[in-house]
């Protein structure tokens, strides 16, 4: 048999891997005791900044992982939970930090530099730029493997999935979801257009374009998180294919969830990243995102259990021309057998 091998899937999984690598060096050398990119010395060497760096190079490598996971063919026999759980909370991460960038490097110029910041300025160019690079293909990788794992759910329609015994309280779950989402994004959009709405003086010491840009960013994922579920969980619009409001609820709910516990993170730890505190409605909003993305995370996961299988996308020409192709391949006895051919290009 002869399978057909797809050249983008190992350009893209190779891509993210690169990207992952100058981060991982840097804290990796941090770790070693090298001062490199540093200003502030003293921070360097600070006991709870060095646990920071151990986290947060641990989480680089697991994205390595991932990246290469989604890469080869062992990836397929890998447990979902193993896949999914990892990426979700990369996905929250990744993606408001990809939809920041680019317009705060636009706005730079207008926002000015911090004065004697402990960290030296080629720091957050690297890492921002590997960031941005890395989940852009980590997330293109995902979407490949996730399409020849689990081609069902890029083709059934909303009114085609059927509705299972927990969708009364998943519709309530939801409902909460999408208050406090509402709230969280209310917050940020109103720090982005300046109010200070319970910001200490040293964050409004601080802020500029470009963190109106990130509050933005945070705020849109938010609502979206908010509408892609209650799409889920009340099948509507019925036409909509199930991939387009599991993809606003995926996106926008991991970031709640990933940087509502980043934040809360930061206010419970006793360290040099806390510094004089964000302030009491901020905190508040993190611990908000935190329990509302945790929450959704669970809903989609019960949601998804009840997606179709392959013979409910039958109905009401869901799957259609979308059907996996079969391509003949000789079974044991000779005879053709149907693969599908996601099977067939999976590198």
């Amino acid at each position: 048999m002869t399978r057909r091998i797809s050249w983008g899937r190992p350009l893209i999984g190779y891509t993210a891997v690169a990207a992952t690598l100058p981060y991982l060096i840097l804290k990796v050398a941090w770790l070693s005791g090298s001062t490199v990119g540093f200003n502030d010395l003293a921070m360097a060497h600070d006991s709870a900044l060095y646990s920071a760096n151990l986290v947060t190079a641990l989480l680089d490598l697991v994205a390595l992982l991932l990246a290469l996971t989604f890469t080869h063919r062992f990836g397929r026999r890998a447990p979902a939970w193993l896949i999914l759980l990892p990426i979700w909370v990369g996905t929250g991460l990744l993606a408001p930090i990809v939809a920041a960038v680019p317009p705060q490097v636009l706005l730079a110029p207008a926002s000015g530099s911090p004065v004697d910041h402990p960290i030296q300025s080629w720091v957050y160019g690297m890492v921002y730029t590997g960031f941005v690079c890395e989940g852009v293909a980590l997330l293109v990788a995902f979407l490949l493997y996730a399409r020849a794992r689990w081609p069902e759910v890029f083709r059934v329609r909303l009114a085609d999935w059927s509705a299972g015994p927990t969708q009364p309280l998943q519709k309530t779950v939801a409902i909460g979801v999408a208050v406090l989402a509402v709230l969280a994004a209310a917050a940020h959009f109103a720090w982005a257009a300046g109010a200070s709405l319970g910001q200490s003086a040293d964050v409004l010491d601080t802020r500029n374009a470009g963190a109106a840009v990130v509050d933005t960013a945070y705020g849109l994922f938010a609502l979206a998180g908010a509408a892609g579920l209650l799409m889920m969980v009340y099948r509507r619009p019925a036409r909509v294919r199930l991939q387009v409001p599991l993809v606003l609820a995926w996106a926008g709910c991991a970031s709640l969830f990933a940087w509502g516990a980043f934040d809360t993170a930061i206010v419970v730890s006793v360290n040099v990243l806390s510094g004089g505190g964000a302030g009491a409605v901020p905190n508040l909003v993190g611990l908000v995102k935190m329990v509302a993305g945790l929450l959704a995370g669970m809903v989609g996961a019960v949601a998804l259990t009840d997606r179709p299988s392959s013979r409910d996308t039958g109905r009401g020409g869901a799957a259609g021309a979308d059907a996996p192709i079969d391509v003949p391949v000789e079974g044991s006895a000779g005879r053709p057998c149907p693969v599908p051919v996601e099977s067939a290009t999976i590198v």
